[in-house]
């Protein structure tokens, strides 16, 4: 089976752009915790329709 190329630069250009982002949200939400576990359950929903649709 071949190897996909530049799908570990997709990987790794996601991990370069999500660390920094998710981690000025968590610092929005850390005196609201509930607000931020709302964010994150919605996040993880609709990224889980992305994947499926992909």
């Amino acid at each position: 089976m071949p190897k996909l190329c530049g799908t570990d630069s997709f990987y790794g250009g996601g991990m370069v752009a999500g660390q920094p982002i998710g981690t000025m949200i968590g610092s929005r939400m850390i005196n609201n915790a509930q607000a931020g576990f709302i964010i994150g359950a919605v996040i993880m929903l609709a990224s889980g329709f992305v994947a499926l649709a992909i």
